[in-house]
């Protein structure tokens, strides 16, 4: 919805079963507004050649606040969303075989994605 436009939506649902029965069913659904000035930083965890899946990948401060913490999904892929412009570490963490890797990150002002963040694993 435009920004304009209301914050809520009314969402009605009707269900005719097989034999001609009906109803509905009728919610009102919230929207957020994105957080203007915001990033999302996007990348990948990798050993080798090999994308990571399961892997705990945090976010740091340039003072070493760890900010948000998410786990790699099944393409070695995290996401962290609504980051404010700053330096950051993005730290990957596997425990069995002890293995780290870190990169360090600007969200500089005005940018909405920052891809390609690519943290690459070695024996710790």
């Amino acid at each position: 919805l435009p920004a304009q436009e209301k914050s809520e939506l009314e969402l009605s649902v009707l269900v005719i079963t097989g034999s001609g029965e009906s109803a509905v069913k009728t919610r009102t659904i919230g929207f957020k507004e994105a957080a203007k000035g915001l990033a999302k930083i996007k990348g990948q965890v990798a050993h080798g050649e090999l994308l990571q899946q399961g892997v705990p990948v945090t976010l740091a401060d340039d003072k070493g606040k760890v900010l948000d913490t998410q786990k790699t999904n099944e393409e070695g892929e995290y996401v962290f969303d609504s980051v404010a412009p700053g330096k950051y570490v993005v730290t990957a963490l596997r425990t069995t075989p002890a293995l780290v890797g870190a990169i360090n990150v600007v969200v500089p002002e005005g940018k909405e994605l920052i891809e390609n963040q690519n943290v690459r694993l070695l024996a710790k």
